[in-house]
Formats: C-alpha cells, sequence, structure tokens
C-alpha cells in the first residue's frame, strides 16, 4: 500500500527529539540502529554538552520540557506545550513568542535533514502535534525559504493524523512490518 509519500521524515517532540526515517517506502534503520537521532543533531556548536557527548544538541532547545523551561523564564504561567498553542492562538505575546522560538529550533533540524535526505515531506508526532496549524505553517515558512532545493519543490511540513503514542505505533508497525516480510501474510 503507498503512502501520501514515498520518502519522509516523522519528527517525534515530546519528552525529547526522535524520528523515523522512510526511504522509498521502506524504514531506515542504519547499520547499528543509531540511525535518526536528529535530536542529537547540533544546532548550537557552542551550547551546552548534552548527555550523548555533543555540545548544543536539538533537544537541549526543541523538546517540550526544555522548551517550556525557557518560556516559563518570560511568562510564568506556560506550563504545558498545549497552553502555550491555545494562549498563542488567543494572541498571547508571550506564547506567540514560544511558539516562534520552537518553530526556529524545528526548521534548523528539519533544514538540515532535508537537505541531507532529500525527503519529501516532515510528519510532526508527539506532544508538539496538538493543534499544529500555526507551528506548521511557521515551520513551513522558515524551510521552504533556507533548505538547498528551494527553488525546485516544497516540502510538506504537517501533523500526524495519529499523534499520540508514537512510539507504540511504531512498534508495532516495525513487528507487523517484519511478520510481512517473513511470510506471515
Amino acid at each position: 500500500m503507498k503512502g501520501a509519500f514515498d520518502s519522509f521524515l516523522e519528527l517525534v517532540v515530546d519528552t525529547g527529539v526522535g524520528a523515523g526515517l522512510i526511504i522509498e517506502g521502506d524504514l531506515y534503520k542504519g547499520g547499528t540502529g543509531f540511525s535518526n537521532e536528529f535530536g542529537h543533531t547540533s544546532i548550537n556548536m557552542n551550547g551546552p554538552r548534552c548527555d550523548c557527548g555533543n555540545y548544543g544538541c536539538a533537544e537541549l532547545y526543541a523538546s517540550i520540557p526544555n522548551l517550556l523551561a525557557v518560556a516559563r523564564k518570560q511568562d510564568p504561567t506556560l506550563d504545558t506545550w498545549k497552553h502555550i498553542v491555545d494562549l498563542s492562538s488567543a494572541g498571547n505575546a508571550s506564547a506567540r513568542a514560544a511558539l516562534e522560538m520552537e518553530a526556529e529550533y524545528l526548521a534548523s533540524i528539519i533544514v538540515n535533514a532535508v537537505n541531507i535526505l532529500d525527503v519529501e515531506a516532515v510528519v510532526l508526532t508527539g506532544d508538539i502535534a496538538y493543534h499544529a496549524d500555526e507551528l506548521n505553517d511557521k515551520i513551513s515558512r522558515k524551510v521552504n525559504e533556507r533548505f538547498i532545493a528551494r527553488g525546485t519543490k516544497q516540502i510538506i511540513i504537517q501533523a500526524s493524523k495519529m499523534p499520540e503514542y508514537p512510539v507504540t505505533i511504531s512498534s508495532a508497525n516495525l513487528v507487523l512490518e517484519h511478520y510481512v516480510k517473513a511470510g506471515g501474510l
């Protein structure tokens, strides 16, 4: 069964930043199982050291807990991602600034990924997919202004239609994929 895209990146943003990469319809797993660690790509080479050993990892900025810690310094009432999204939609300046900051972090990750992998789309899932239209628009604008092949195509940024339990769904899909490839169906 063919999906909407043959090659896309699924970016899971909640307590961390993870990813799944589909290339020509197949999940890319890498040689040792440590592929798709886009949360551990550096977006600030002078940033703090991450537990992974790198400096300025995207996860240190774009994960929901880290974003909330920064946002609460500006406005202590910004206590959840859902609250930020809802307040931003209502015009709250602090919430809009937090949403803009998250869009910038995620656009940095996505531009790097798109320039290297040449995927057609990025699907956001996890907590970040909550009412993601405003965030998607901001990310899409930034990505499509910056990536290397911007004159030849547009990168689609969209929220998952199944944003809850992305790890569980992905894990179940891996089991099913293995079963089908082994001739079980």
